[in-house]
């Protein structure tokens, strides 16, 4: 996995795993995307994955397996 940006809280970061989009971590989330969405996604659709990954943390989801 490789850090490509710091968000305030979070950091993007792209695998070579097959996946879809996700975040991981409850102090310090990270926003994880496979390798090949910076590469085949236009601009304004990564944008639209990453703010919906990080509406997820903004509502607290990552919280709600632990209840």
């Amino acid at each position: 996995m490789v850090i490509i940006r710091h968000m305030r809280r979070s950091a993007f970061c792209v695998t070579d795993m097959n996946v879809t989009p996700l975040t991981v971590g409850l102090f310090a989330p990270k926003i994880v995307i496979p390798k090949v969405m910076p590469e085949s996604y236009s601009r304004e659709e990564l944008r639209s994955v990453i703010q919906h990954e990080r509406t997820h943390i903004r509502l607290g989801h990552l919280w709600f397996g632990l209840a």
